[in-house]
């Protein structure tokens, strides 16, 4: 096991033209494709590692997504989909565990229920606001 300090970590994130382009190809392959790092919550202090990790990584809906968008030549970054395959733009593959249900994938199912919760619960602190306001008329 190698310890690195903090201060010592240097990671690097795609940039948003990388993001935006890989979001086409993934779509022109009739999937998605969203860098790691925003589904993956984290404390400020560690950004640096987590940008180190996930920075670069793309998670894909399925796998010809995350083929075309490791080998698109604007894009080339790891791409990962939510079964667990790992394409790498060095041309590796590596497969996923097919135990259940994908961990990718049930993480995934678990951010879009969160943000369809805190949408509904939106709408209904504004409806809730609307009812007080006629209230008072």
């Amino acid at each position: 096991v190698t310890i690195v300090p903090l201060s010592q970590i240097r990671g690097s994130k795609l940039d948003k033209a990388a993001s935006a382009r890989a979001a086409e190809v993934a779509k022109g392959a009739g999937g998605t494709a969203v860098p790691a790092l925003s589904l993956v919550g984290f404390d400020a202090e560690i950004s640096a590692a987590m940008e180190y990790v996930f920075g670069r990584t793309l998670v894909c809906s399925d796998s010809k997504s995350a083929q075309a968008v490791a080998f698109a030549k604007d894009v080339r970054a790891r791409a990962v989909t939510l079964e667990g395959d790992l394409f790498e733009p060095s041309g590796t593959l590596t497969g996923g565990a097919r135990r259940g249900a994908p961990l990718l994938a049930r993480l995934h199912a678990l951010a879009e229920a969160r943000r369809a919760a805190s949408d509904a619960e939106e709408r209904a602190s504004e409806a809730e606001k609307r009812v007080a306001e006629a209230a008072d008329v």
